[in-house]
């Protein structure tokens, strides 16, 4: 299992800052957003960086969704599983909070019980 930590900043460090410069100082930051592959694994995942002010001027947040994805050993040719948690739609954009519904959990206790073990999971 290869477990991402979101505390290891230095995994991303090169690309941060590539991503950093090309929005914020090359060609006069009239770049407003990048699409690059993720370092962490292998190139498999891509990335998306864009500017707060254009994401916002553009996209309206209408739904997000919670998951958590593993390497799926049962393949033989490796992979990636994932197993949904929860969706949400509805939003204090005032605060920025996202405001779940803790009977809207789509996996069973045992294996919530199993995600906060092995990934520190805080579903409250």
């Amino acid at each position: 299992m290869c477990k991402v930590c979101r505390h290891d900043h230095l995994d991303y460090i090169v690309s941060a800052f590539f991503a950093d410069y090309i929005l914020n100082e090359y060609q006069g930051r009239s770049i407003d957003a990048i699409y690059y592959p993720s370092v962490k694994n292998s190139l498999s995942f891509e990335n998306i960086a864009i500017k707060t002010d254009v994401f916002d001027a553009n996209y309206e947040l209408v739904k997000v969704k919670e998951a958590i994805i593993t390497n799926d050993l049962s393949n033989e040719m490796g992979g990636y599983s994932m197993s949904g948690i929860s969706d949400c739609n509805e939003f204090d954009f005032e605060t920025g909070a996202i405001l779940w519904n803790p009977d809207r959990i789509y996996q069973p206790d045992h294996l919530m019980h199993q995600f906060q073990t092995l990934f520190g999971l805080d579903i409250s």
